[in-house]
């Protein structure tokens, strides 16, 4: 499986959607709806909540009640974006977050309706810049901000980010960074109406429509935590993925393994 990059669900032409964007036919895979997992053998339970997990003998508990034992465990619960509650206005409407395929459809349609006015992104990470350039060329006025010196800084050299910087700015992207940090969000009627950044304790509050706070994600982990060897906030691993009890395996974004090339450090 491999879903669409956010830049292919907000302005690809057409956008990315489903039953199509989230499967393995980009690399000649089979299309992987529902009816493909009881064709090989699989029970697919949608729409079921799992309440509690019970690593050491394997079982999981439903909503409803129900238990479901097994010999292997898998665990590959994924994570869940900061949300930023901790801000004073962190609950106005038009404040959004991106992750799940409804927070997409939902993003994607507020900034159909909002061509020409302003949105706030905070983040300069992937899910910033992917979001402040599909807001610019769906026609709204970007602001990002993020508190580092420049773009994805655990990725870029100074050198490469100041290449997209230029790029940004060229079409009309005001970056608000080196320094600056939410300090809450402010509203009237409800809705957000601008954010207040902080910078060496001088106040600034940056009116905007819209707001996208794309600031990471943090692990699924609190139904297992608690039963598993854990290290960088995630699940650890070995190399097959094995965690610390016999047949219970972590993948995705709740694992924390080894690499290789950075003579084991784990990540």
């Amino acid at each position: 499986e491999r879903p669409a990059l956010s830049k292919a669900f907000l302005f690809a032409d057409p956008p990315a959607r489903l039953p199509g964007f989230h499967t393995c036919v980009g690399g000649g895979g089979d299309r992987q709806a529902p009816e493909w997992y009881a064709e090989n053998g699989i029970e697919l339970l949608l729409d079921t909540e799992i309440t509690a997990v019970d690593v050491k003998s394997k079982t999981i508990t439903t909503g409803s009640g129900d238990k479901v034992s097994a010999d292997n465990l898998i665990l590959a619960t994924g994570a869940a974006p900061v949300q930023l509650t901790m801000l004073p206005g962190s609950d106005l409407a038009g404040i959004f977050t991106l992750r799940e395929y409804a927070d997409g459809l939902e993003l994607y349609e507020a900034f159909k309706e909002s061509k020409g006015k302003t949105v706030a992104v905070i983040g300069g990470g992937y899910i910033g810049m992917e979001v402040g350039a599909a807001a610019s060329m769906m026609g709204l006025n970007v602001k990002m901000i993020f508190p580092e010196e420049h773009m994805m800084p655990r990725l870029f050299t100074p050198g490469i980010a100041e290449k997209y910087e230029d790029v940004y700015k060229k079409n009309g992207i005001e970056l608000l960074h080196k320094g600056r940090v939410c300090k809450q969000f402010v509203g009237s009627g409800g809705k957000v109406t601008g954010v207040t950044l902080c910078r060496n304790e001088e106040e600034e509050t940056i009116p905007c429509d819209l707001v996208v706070v794309g600031v990471g994600a943090r692990p699924n982990t609190s139904l297992f935590k608690d039963q598993l060897e854990m290290e960088n906030g995630g699940v650890k691993v070995d190399g097959k993925m094995l965690s610390s009890v016999p047949g219970v395996y972590a993948v995705g974004d709740i694992s924390s393994f080894g690499l290789t090339m950075y003579e084991g450090r784990r990540t």
